[in-house]
């Protein structure tokens, strides 16, 4: 998730496992291990500029680098004399706090490198969605209640909730697979393999992409708990391969490198943006049901452009609008999933 989820909740667990009295030392020194990990974002300039993301969620983030991120977070926090004179709070508060980054990434859709050295695998859960402001928001209010009181019970509440928002996402997630299934069957399809993953701000809207014949279909799923699952049709697309996109390049050696990689990178969700053959996609985020990118590969044709190139697209034009009217069941877009 964001940064800031990620502090937080690294600052909640630490205030509600550790001493009371530790204070700011314990719910603070959770805070800055939380985030630590995503301050990989330093390494870009390390990276391949046509892969400036390949090293997010890489190392920094894994099971076994934990307790070095906390250490570092602690020597960091050591610069200030209260944190070292309460030392032996800092150091388990921090470690504690550096621990929940990985698992918190491991429940979102963009793939993190946890298994790190022992597999190079983006692992991922498909739980929760990037963003959650309301996920997010409920861990600010506990922890500044918890600190304010110098308590552990509202950080302890807010592991609950997080437990209890796990849970609701787990049986959200498979009310979308079933859904996906059904709407494959409804068209005769057969897919070789899917995934559905929750869209930003809400575990109700789920993005759900299957591959039948060599194209991806997408479409977007609303599961309510006890209540009907809704569907808004989307759009498919061929899915882009090696040989599709380096048929005509200047430097097939490198174009060839770097989509093995974003392929890699993209779960193999790869199309071309708008019927443009220099653009290729990682198509499994999106805001509807349709294809809109992030971010996608650029092939340079002229002699004068680079082989190929990282390009940031944010969402295209996408409607955000409509992602809300999804999210709150008003979309005219929402039909009844056939039985």
């Amino acid at each position: 998730m964001d940064p800031a989820t990620q502090g937080l909740l690294g600052a909640v667990t630490a205030q509600a496992i550790l001493p009371a009295r530790g204070g700011k030392h314990v719910w603070f020194a959770g805070l800055g291990a939380g985030m630590l990990p995503d301050a990989d974002v330093i390494l870009q300039p390390l990276s391949d500029p046509a892969l400036p993301w390949e090293l997010h969620r890489h190392f920094t983030h894994a099971y076994v680098m934990a307790p070095v991120m906390g250490l570092l977070a602690a020597g960091i926090l050591f610069a200030l004399p209260g944190f070292r004179r309460a030392w032996k709070l800092v150091i388990p508060a921090a470690i504690i706090g550096a621990l929940t980054h990985a698992p918190l990434d491991l429940c979102t859709s963009y793939g993190t490198k946890v298994y790190w050295p022992f597999s190079m695998e983006n692992a991922t859960l498909d739980l929760f969605p990037i963003i959650d402001p309301l996920f997010t928001l409920f861990l600010l209010t506990c922890l500044i209640v918890a600190a304010r009181r110098r308590s552990r019970t509202p950080a302890v509440v807010a592991l609950v909730f997080v437990a209890v928002y796990a849970g609701t996402a787990l049986v959200q997630r498979d009310a979308a697979l079933d859904a996906q299934q059904k709407i494959a069957a409804s068209r005769g399809h057969e897919p070789v393999r899917g995934r559905v993953m929750p869209m930003p701000a809400s575990l109700l809207a789920w993005r759900s992409l299957y591959e039948v014949d060599g194209t991806m279909v997408a479409d977007t799923v609303r599961p309510v708990p006890l209540g009907a699952t809704r569907v808004a049709e989307g759009a498919s697309l061929p899915i882009v391969t090696l040989e599709d996109f380096v048929a005509d390049t200047t430097d097939p050696e490198r174009v060839t490198s770097i989509f093995e990689r974003f392929a890699l990178f993209a779960d193999g969700w790869t199309a071309y943006v708008r019927g443009d053959t220099s653009l290729v996609g990682d198509m499994r985020f999106g805001i509807d049901g349709r294809f809109s990118p992030p971010w996608a590969q650029r092939l340079g044709r002229a002699p004068d452009e680079p082989p190929i190139q990282w390009v940031q697209l944010g969402f295209g034009d996408a409607d955000m609008s409509g992602l809300l009217a999804i999210i709150l069941g008003t979309s005219e877009e929402l039909r009844p999933l056939d039985p």
